[in-house]
């Protein structure tokens, strides 16, 4: 199964950006710990990512791909977020429609797609569940309008999404006093990079039979309206091997990535930087 966690970060400086981080595990006969989950659609302002059965995800992922590059306004971005959300909804579910199985456990999918982006028109970013409803037969948008207390918007998918927003919860009660997760905290805070702390966590410690595994996955959504996928080291910086989309980059290959120490959080660029920035600035 998965963990895939979208939320919205504040910098030093004030400006925000939103991250979605996954495991990369995929099993099911066998297991692949370098597949992705986190999808940059055609459009450089909104990313999606899953979780799932493969059999349906995958298929269901690469029409929306399709679909958004054979419409002009649409992959550009003149469409506004709120119609790209619309639109895929309805693709989903007409896709889906057309599905047909014999077997009874496959015609009520567990699946869970999170689909984030920047809405130039609202000026702020959105996330958004798109979950299977059971009773209507048909998959229902879910959007995430706040956080943890007083923190920014965020959202979890997967078979482990509540061990994770618990663990994310006592993180955040110990690093900024209980007060900071209540319903109507007055303390005004940001999430940084907590949620990424707590799925290192639990990828670090998981074992081969559990659910998840792999690298980090890590895609970064600025208001500039550019999202890029981010290289980690894994599973430390001293291993010196880099992973980009939950799979390890090979010696015969050159990357164009930011890549982040995944214990101090601070970035370097194999061509780009002379020093190290942190994700505080």
């Amino acid at each position: 199964m998965t963990i895939v966690c979208a939320w919205v970060r504040a910098s030093k400086r004030g400006a925000e950006e939103l991250i979605v981080c996954s495991d990369s595990r995929l099993s099911g006969g066998g297991t692949l710990d370098c597949s992705p989950k986190v999808f940059q659609l055609p459009r450089t302002d909104a990313v999606i990512a899953f979780s799932g059965a493969t059999y349906l995800a995958y298929p269901l992922l690469l029409q929306m791909t399709q679909a958004i590059n054979s419409h002009g306004p649409m992959r550009d971005g003149v469409l506004d977020y709120a119609r790209l959300k619309s639109f895929l909804l309805r693709l989903l579910n007409e896709l889906f429609g057309r599905f047909d199985t014999y077997l009874d456990a496959f015609k009520k999918p567990e699946h869970n797609f999170l689909l984030c982006g920047y809405s130039w028109f609202h000026k702020e970013f959105m996330i958004d569940r798109f979950e299977y409803d059971h009773y209507a037969n048909r998959f229902q948008a879910h959007p995430v309008v706040k956080g943890i207390g007083n923190f920014g918007k965020i959202a979890f998918i997967g078979d482990v999404r509540k061990q994770a927003n618990h663990q994310l919860i006592t993180l955040l009660r110990r690093r900024y006093g209980d007060a900071s997760v209540l319903p109507n905290s007055t303390l005004v805070k940001r999430y940084d990079m907590e949620p990424f702390e707590i799925i290192r966590d639990m990828l670090r410690s998981a074992g081969p039979e559990d659910s998840i595994g792999g690298a980090p996955q890590l895609t970064s959504l600025c208001q500039h309206m550019i999202s890029k996928p981010l290289g980690i080291f894994w599973p430390d910086k001293n291993s010196n091997d880099v992973f980009v989309n939950g799979r390890p980059v090979f010696a015969f290959e050159n990357i164009d990535s930011w890549i982040i120490d995944p214990d101090s959080l601070k970035k370097s660029h194999k061509y780009l930087s002379r020093r190290e920035p942190t994700f505080e600035e």
